[in-house]
């Protein structure tokens, strides 16, 4: 587990910044972390985690927001896995036949919502497999909130951070030449945090989302 006080703490000791008054505020290294962690998320690799949905009818139902990719998704009370279809692949996606067995959930039809097809009368509960960003922002230095992010992803952050120290409009803390060196230390752990994770995907055999749609 990694909170913010283990972050703010590292930040300090590395940039010898850990007497008052600091170069980088409290605040500073708020905002370093919670861009660092949306940083990573968008650029390489979301959270893992499982939701459930209730579809009922021909209603679009909306991902939460924090929801960056669907992988895979199941009946929650079988297990049985659900395809997950662009709209544009069904030769008529809008025509209503309620009554009958969930096929997939179709995509595309509004960004960052889903339609169970056909759509069923009685509500079903399917399971989604997805990557997330962080469901909250750090809030505090000396927190103990966890970052969600695996320990891996820590010298990423740092990275982003020293980045934005060092971009920091200070006659104390700007450094364009440094600013720009840990940004591209950042890139480049991005990279390889990317491959990581898509190569971890693959072994597992995860179940990709079909071309057309919008995760």
């Amino acid at each position: 587990m990694t909170t913010s006080a283990t972050l703010a703490s590292r930040f300090r000791s590395e940039m010898r910044d850990i007497a008052e008054p600091y170069l980088w505020t409290d605040a500073d290294l708020i905002r370093y972390m919670n861009q660092a962690r949306l940083e990573i998320c968008q650029r390489a690799w979301g959270i893992s985690d499982i939701i459930e949905l209730v579809f009922t009818g021909v209603a679009l139902v909306q991902l939460p927001h924090y929801v960056t990719k669907v992988k895979a998704a199941y009946f929650a009370d079988t297990g049985k896995s659900v395809t997950l279809r662009s709209y544009t692949e069904l030769s008529n996606p809008f025509t209503v036949r309620t009554g009958q067995h969930v096929q997939c959930l179709l995509t595309g039809i509004m960004e960052g919502a889903l339609r169970a097809y056909p759509p069923p009368v009685d509500p079903v509960t399917i399971r989604l497999v997805v990557l997330r960003n962080p469901k909250d922002d750090f809030t505090a230095v000396d927190g103990v909130q966890d970052s969600e992010l695996p320990t891996d992803a820590n010298t990423g952050i740092l990275y982003w951070m020293r980045h934005e120290a060092y971009s920091k409009e200070d006659s104390e803390t700007f450094d364009r030449g440094q600013a720009d060196y840990f940004y591209n230390k950042f890139i480049a752990f991005v990279d390889g945090y990317k491959h990581m994770h898509e190569r971890r995907e693959t072994q597992a055999h995860v179940v990709r989302m079909p071309s057309g749609g919008y995760w």
